[in-house]
């Protein structure tokens, strides 16, 4: 069985994903022997071989990999890899971005289009949808908004249900009315600039700004699956633009903007980031991203706890 996740909106597909990953380990394998989890850098042999081994003391067998479609040079490999999934296999692929990126992979249009495939996108919520969405996980925290407030709370923090999710868990510790003035008082955004200031001080072997950056998002209520949702985003920007300005010699930011959908100024920041690392450096990165990830969901580590290892070794790789 294949399975296809997809979208902008990466809180809910990781919802998803984990509800996926609940019913396996309930139906199949309580122990978790027969999960498997690997990110874009998986090499197709070792995917392959994943994929192919027989289940362990149990039916079925489960592997999930994100954002392998999305990586250049390894989609004619992957075709044929994922041509021959087994009937005791399940794959997962977990995919980040819009239609129009998509558009640009091949072979998502062919998995895609395939019946066999099960595909589940999840598109960015807005407007009456976005507020809809807000006040029902309100009414699962008991938290109560004044009239207006829930209003101003989409307002301010826009489509990124991470960062609303986590100013709903806030608010709920009250255990009173929310306001429009608790919300201009204690919302806060995390803006990408904040994110490129701490790749800017890793390159930079800056121990001190690159712990302040990240250590004062979270003082001003960022959520840290939010923060390592954006340090994901921001390594696969990178990750994409090398490969493409390596490929490509002369490539300006207008051409990367286009090309993947970027907002011109982060097209300008990626372009002058990425010349900074070498393609391994931005897997090593990626791969410390990835366990501190995983650690966080299987319980291997209290958030804070992973996080703080994660800012220790993305140095370490730095210096």
């Amino acid at each position: 069985m294949l399975i296809l996740i997809y979208g902008e909106d990466t809180y809910r597909s990781r919802e998803w994903l984990r509800e996926l990953i609940s019913k396996f380990k309930a139906k199949f394998d309580a122990q978790g022997y027969n999960l498997s989890s690997f990110g874009d850098a998986v090499l197709p042999g070792e995917l392959r071989a994943a994929i192919a081994a027989p289940p362990f003391l149990a039916n079925r067998r489960m592997v999930v990999v994100s954002g392998l479609l999305l990586r250049s040079g390894t989609n004619e490999l992957l075709e044929k890899v994922l041509a021959a999934v087994p009937d005791t296999s399940i794959v997962i692929l977990w995919e980040e971005g819009d239609e129009a990126l998509f558009a640009k992979v091949p072979l998502f249009a062919k998995l895609a289009r395939k019946k066999e495939v099960k595909t589940y996108a999840f598109h960015a919520l807005r407007g009456a949808a976005l507020e809809a969405w807000a006040r029902e996980e309100s009414k699962k925290r008991s938290v109560v908004f004044e009239r207006g407030a829930l209003s101003a709370l989409v307002r301010r923090v826009g489509s990124d249900l991470w960062q609303l999710s986590h100013e709903l868990d806030k608010f709920a510790a009250l255990r009173e009315p929310v306001s429009a003035a608790h919300i201009a008082e204690h919302v806060h955004g995390t803006t990408p600039e904040n994110i490129f200031g701490f790749i800017d001080a890793v390159v930079a072997h800056d121990s001190r700004r690159a712990i302040a950056a990240l250590h004062n998002e979270r003082e001003h209520g960022a959520a840290i699956p939010y923060l390592i949702t954006m340090l994901v985003r921001q390594f696969r920007m990178l990750r994409m633009a090398h490969d493409y300005v390596r490929a490509h010699e002369g490539t300006t930011p207008r051409e990367l903007a286009a090309l993947f959908g970027w907002h011109p100024f982060v097209a300008k920041k990626v372009y002058a980031e990425v010349r900074a690392f070498e393609r391994h450096e931005l897997d090593h990165y990626s791969d410390a991203i990835f366990e501190c990830d995983r650690g966080i969901k299987t319980g291997r580590y209290d958030a804070p706890t992973a996080f703080d290892l994660l800012i220790a070794k993305m140095l370490a790789v730095a210096a």
